[in-house]
């Protein structure tokens, strides 16, 4: 399912999104991430595919900006702006066969840009200072 973090214990769960946007959202001061795609679940066992996640502003929060799971692919996630949230800007924390586009990331606590998954994602034109791996997200493209 989709799991979007508003605040610290308020959750939506939608089933099995496809063609899903999540755009336009301003998100500060989460206790938890401030926009967070999660794993399927056995109520809902689909996850984000082939959507959009544009144009958000998510900062200063408790964990990540904006974190996919595993289990999301083939998303878009473009022109979002993520600063000063306690672990990482954005993070691809499994999410396979996304593309990252132009996103604004610094000023985070572990790393502006993160993906546990990167031989599968792409990412261009994304502005940070820190990334993981070290020097194949921020700058690139």
């Amino acid at each position: 399912g989709i799991l979007v973090q508003a605040v610290g214990t308020f959750i939506d769960s939608f089933p099995a999104p496809t063609q899903a946007t999540i755009a336009g959202n301003t998100v500060f001061r989460m206790r938890l991430s401030g926009i967070g795609v999660s794993r399927g679940s056995v109520q809902y066992p689909g996850d984000l595919h082939g959507s959009v996640v544009e144009g958000n502003v998510s900062s200063d929060n408790g964990r990540n900006g904006i974190a996919l799971l595993a289990g999301n692919s083939g998303n878009e996630v473009r022109a979002n702006v993520t600063e000063r949230n306690a672990t990482n800007g954005i993070y691809a924390a499994g999410a396979t066969a996304t593309t990252f586009t132009g996103n604004w990331m610094f000023g985070n606590g572990a790393f502006d840009a993160r993906d546990d998954a990167r031989d599968s994602n792409v990412w261009t034109a994304n502005r940070c200072a820190t990334d993981f791996p070290a020097g194949t997200i921020c700058g690139v493209g």
